[in-house]
Parts: C-alpha cells; structure tokens; sequence
C-alpha cells in the first residue's frame, strides 16, 4: 500500500521456492502469470482498451465489485462502455496506475490506483484484481475495490451523488 515506507519490491519479491517454482515452469513453457498481467494491465494504464482486451482470452470474463453487495459480470464486448462510461458522460477524466503485481506462473493479483478528475476535484481508490492467466492471456479478473468509502467518493454515491455502480 501508499505511504507505508516500505519499497515496492519487498511487497512483490516472491519467496526463494516460489521463484524456483516460475523459473521451472517457464522453462517448461508455461506463462509467467506476472508478466503477462504487466503487460496486459500496462494498456490499460495507457487507456487502451482494445489492447487490454487483446491480452484476455476471447472467452474472458471479468466481475467486478462495487460499493453493492455482488458484483457485476462483465464479458469482452461489454468492457469498453463499462470502462469509459461514467467518466465521459460528465466530462471526466479516468486515469489508472499499477502499484504491484505478484503471482506465479497461472496468475497474479494486480493492485491498481484510479483516480477520476471532474467538477475540479481529483478522488481516487484502489482495486485489487485476481487474475488467472490461460495461454499467455487473462483469461478471468475480479476486481474488488479496497476502501468503499473511496470508492463511493470517487464515483460520488451517497446523498449528494449520483448512483453509477462501479
């Protein structure tokens, strides 16, 4: 997590067995979980969703959960609207960034900070995403949100806001 003192990299250092555990399975010609979510993720960080998609199996799927109970299903065709939705309805702006990714050969969990700019102010929120990786591709994400208060601030639920799911 943010401001915590601690670097990046003692929070994604696998351990000694695991790091003999991906070396033999790429050696086998198994993925490497990590890396394919770091790049896969990496285009959606650049806010392009296609390439994000290209990363995912055809039949991907992913569920996301917001600030109500169960969370929503999403497939491949759906993700684009789902992504750029509320944030173009009120001219905001969406931005995301990957804080960590850690896993193994087939998947990795991905921390990911998303920060919405609109009406002058900038929120922000955190989501942890499980991945599970088949043939070099996401081929499952669910994603669930750290801090609801975050996230309901961020999409401005509550007495004063709207009600966009997210």
């Amino acid at each position: 997590m943010h401001g915590d003192g601690l670097e990046s990299s003692e929070w994604t250092r696998p351990s000694a067995w695991r790091d003999d555990a991906e070396a033999s399975a790429r050696r086998r010609g198994e993925v490497d979980g990590v890396a394919t979510c770091q790049r896969v993720f990496g285009s959606l960080v650049d806010g392009d969703v296609a390439a994000f998609l290209s990363g995912c199996t055809d039949d991907v799927s992913l569920t996301v959960h917001g600030t109500q109970p169960g969370g929503t299903v999403l497939r491949a065709t759906e993700v684009p609207a789902w992504f750029h939705g509320p944030v173009g309805l009120d001219g905001g702006r969406l931005t995301t960034a990957v804080d960590s990714v850690t896993g193994r050969a087939d998947g990795a969990v991905v921390q990911l900070v998303h920060s919405v700019h609109r009406e002058g102010r900038s929120r922000s929120w955190e989501t942890v995403n499980i991945c599970t990786v088949r043939g070099g591709k996401v081929a499952h994400m669910t994603s669930y949100p750290i801090d609801l208060h975050a996230l309901a601030d961020a999409w401005m639920q509550g007495p004063s806001g709207t009600s966009s799911e997210r």
